[in-house]
């Protein structure tokens, strides 16, 4: 009887020091979604995991004591390592990590700089507790039991643990009725999302998919800039963090991007071009320019899904006499898989960092000065008609390009600063780009070609606070997520004698379909998800990274749904004046339709679906 008694009063002052543990752990776990944007809701949801562990502890219990120690232990170590590597994720995606980012891990080799710019110390606090709980689990649990067991009354330990479970009770009940907590919000719960992500990475989520919609042939009109660029050879650039906000701007009297600003003279300037990326980021904005489909949100395309069969430019362009698709990138070929997915991709070559000079480095490779020289030389070498896809480096995060590439003078409070960074970073690029220019006109490239540039990403996310604020003071406004998307697009046609602005919302993967219009080549043979930006009346950009899936961007409307999908979070905001507006039904139902697009198009890649059936 005294064994049984022992026993009871062990497993009551066991559950009373992890109710502690655990009460300790809430004030963590609530900070934790608080960075992520949880709001008022973050006591509820810190709860919730709390409750989920806790609860795997109660039912493990009833088998093993010590068993359950141990696996509490555990489990509260790993998802305290889990929420530092979301939180460090989040403070700059402003998203989830996904079990398909760990196929991302080894590239952070090449990214040292942009991850100590994000500074991962700031969460050290979140993994403070972590050695304390293996120091008291490992020496003091069972000796400080031992030192108290025949000073203490298994009554009063079981009054104490029913008045903290009572209280936990109570304020749990208080956050449901305060924040009107419904159970599909916990879906973005950590333990909820992430197993939710495992299952469909090891089983594979099954959606819904109207395939037939997308086989129906896009309709071509063929007005009077319908191949009105036939035969011309095609040379994208694709510029690392152009935003919208440097272009057309000066800083103190100093025009940051005066040659980009003089291409929009002559050809199409498209200002309201937001980016659309998924999970692989850069190679994701890519991959939708080449193919005109959304990316994977949860996956890398390039190294996940880079084997499918695709239709993408390179292989459109060869089946209409184009000689040659080339790639030129200033860094490693195996960084995003280029190397292996630029081949199904249908390009020809890929020319990387081993193909260039690599004396002059600038930020995290070789400099675009050196880079684009290099490239315009070895282009002059290539039968024509032919196609270059080129990708910047020098701008990329952190933006440091050294204080002899600096040619903007910052004010005091902007020097050491990301946005003092960048301003000059842009300058710098712009510099090279003008050099790339006098190069190709030099070989007798310039006259027969046109160009495509475009940014790949934001530089500077909105909810990086003091940047963030530097950049609104910038603007003369909010630095909003509108500001944040918008980056720049420009066709540049040399001969054409004027510029034309195309107001009508676009994103990368309207760029095939506008750029096939030009050419007057019809794509029936592989889906295309983007529009003819010079036909389409009503377009809508489907955002998913660095905002909820379900966010859009219409012709009127910026709706914005949140990473949490918290329902209460959402917001409507004129995209013309940025005022925040009532949301309406119909904004529910495109939220909706937005959302499904993006499922469609990870059902598509995924399941290797995106050519047309004969």
């Amino acid at each position: 009887m005294k064994i049984k008694q022992r026993d009871l009063l062990y497993d009551s002052f066991t559950q009373i020091v992890v109710i502690l543990f655990a009460i300790a752990g809430f004030f963590k776990f609530a900070n934790v979604y608080e960075i992520m944007n949880f709001g008022d809701y973050a006591n509820i949801y810190a709860i919730s995991t709390l409750f989920i562990i806790f609860g795997i502890f109660e039912v493990i219990r009833i088998f093993s004591s010590k068993a359950s120690n141990i696996f509490v232990s555990i489990t509260y170590i790993f998802i305290s390592i889990v929420f530092f590597i979301d939180a460090l994720y989040f403070s700059y995606n402003n998203r989830f990590p996904t079990v398909g980012n760990l196929n991302l891990l080894w590239q952070l080799r090449g990214v040292e700089d942009s991850v100590e710019a994000i500074n991962p110390m700031k969460f050290w606090w979140i993994l403070l507790d972590v050695p304390l709980i293996v120091i008291y689990i490992a020496f003091i649990h069972r000796r400080l039991y031992s030192f108290i067991k025949d000073k203490i009354n298994i009554k009063v330990l079981n009054v104490v643990l029913a008045t903290l479970l009572i209280g936990i009770l109570g304020f749990v009940i208080r956050e449901i009725c305060v924040t009107d907590f419904r159970l599909n919000y916990l879906q973005s719960e950590a333990f909820c999302y992430h197993f939710n992500d495992i299952y469909d990475v090891c089983f594979g989520s099954v959606d819904d998919i109207d395939y037939e919609k997308y086989l129906i042939p896009l309709k071509v009109n063929k007005d009077e800039k319908y191949g009105s660029l036939s035969g011309k050879n095609i040379i994208i650039i694709q510029v690392e963090t152009l935003q919208s906000f440097v272009v057309d701007s000066s800083y103190n009297g100093q025009e940051i991007m005066p040659f980009l600003n003089s291409l929009k003279n002559n050809g199409y300037y498209f200002p309201n071009y937001y980016y659309t990326v998924g999970a692989g980021n850069t190679s994701d904005a890519e991959f939708e320019v080449n193919n005109s489909v959304y990316a994977s949100s949860k996956n890398s395309v390039y190294t996940d899904f880079y084997d499918r069969e695709y239709y993408s430019l390179p292989y459109i362009l060869k089946d209409n006499g184009y000689q040659e698709s080339n790639v030129f990138h200033g860094y490693k070929k195996e960084f995003w898989n280029r190397e292996e997915a630029y081949k199904y991709q249908g390009f020809d070559r890929f020319y990387s960092s081993e193909d260039f000079t690599t004396e002059d480095i600038v930020g995290m490779g070789i400099s675009d000065k050196i880079f684009l020289k290099e490239t315009a030389s070895k282009m002059k070498e290539i039968s024509e008609p032919f196609y270059s896809f080129i990708i910047t480096l020098s701008s990329h995060h952190p933006f440091y390009i050294g204080e002899d590439n600096s040619n903007i003078e910052l004010e005091e409070e902007h020097k050491d600063s990301l946005f003092g960074y960048y301003l000059n970073a842009a300058n710098y690029v712009d510099i090279a780009l003008e050099s790339f220019f006098k190069e190709l006109k030099k070989n007798g490239l310039y006259d027969n070609s046109i160009f495509i540039i475009y940014g790949d990403h934001f530089a500077i996310p909105n909810y990086n606070i003091e940047n963030a604020e530097f950049v609104a003071d910038f603007l003369g406004h909010d630095f909003s997520y509108m500001d944040m998307f918008n980056v720049p697009c420009i066709i540049h046609v040399p001969g054409m004698e004027s510029g034309e602005k195309v107001e009508t919302v676009a994103s990368h993967v309207d760029v095939l379909p506008t750029l096939l219009h030009l050419l007057g080549i019809e794509n029936n043979k592989s889906i295309m998800m983007g529009k003819d930006l010079f036909t389409v009346k009503d377009n809508i950009i489907c955002e998913q990274m660095h905002v909820g899936t379900g966010s859009y961007i219409s012709d009127g409307v910026f709706y914005y749904q949140p990473v949490s999908g918290i329902e209460i979070y959402n917001k409507a905001f004129d995209r013309k004046t940025g005022e925040e507006i009532r949301i309406t039904n119909d904004m529910l139902k495109q939220s909706i339709k937005s959302k499904q697009m993006i499922k469609d198009a990870n059902t598509l890649i995924r399941n290797n679906l995106l050519i047309k059936p004969n």
